[in-house]
């Protein structure tokens, strides 16, 4: 189990003993305003990398990218049941230890916290896994203290660089629209 210090843990283990033996549970994220910060990732294609501004967009070769389709969303709009999602961020990850020791745990060739969930994810596809987000799991999560934030810097660096990464591992698997 990966997930924040504050947590619910009797909740976690509950869920934890009806997992499958291939089957990633994820729950969601909210900002302190209740709002949905995380509820399951989407892999998407695109050309365009937005650097910090005032810089403008560049567009490159197509490049995957990681979304997260209900962010910012108030918290009445996530579904009520668990979903099927391409995958789930390791904020908030309950994995068998059998599946976790089978892919080899996350890649360390990411740097700063950035894709290697999405990555792990996608392995974990590919190897048979299903990928759940359950809103019934619940984290109030402060986005970005533990990785230094979302702006210039080294972490917009790292996010580059696993973005690349990412793309060269799985753009040819078929696993992103």
């Amino acid at each position: 189990v990966f997930a924040r210090p504050d947590t619910d843990w009797e909740a976690l283990a509950a869920r934890v003993e009806g997992l499958g033996p291939k089957t990633i549970l994820g729950g969601h994220l909210h900002y302190a305003d209740g709002a949905v910060m995380h509820a399951g990732m989407t892999i998407l294609r695109d050309a365009v990398i937005r650097p910090a501004p005032p810089a403008p967009p560049l567009f490159a070769p197509v490049l995957l990218r990681v979304d997260h389709p209900l962010k910012g969303a108030p918290a009445l709009l996530q579904p009520d049941a668990p979903q099927a999602v391409e995958a789930v961020t390791g904020s908030f990850m309950l994995i068998p230890r059998a599946l976790w020791r089978e892919l080899g745990g996350l890649s360390e060739d990411y740097v700063l916290a950035y894709y290697e969930d999405a990555d792990f994810c996608l392995r974990a596809r590919a190897a048979g896994a299903e990928i759940l987000c359950d809103p019934a799991l619940r984290l109030i999560h402060l986005e970005g203290r533990g990785s230094g934030g979302d702006g210039p810097g080294p972490a917009a660096g790292a996010m580059l660089f696993n973005r690349c990464l990412f793309t060269e591992r799985h753009a040819g698997a078929g696993q992103a629209a």
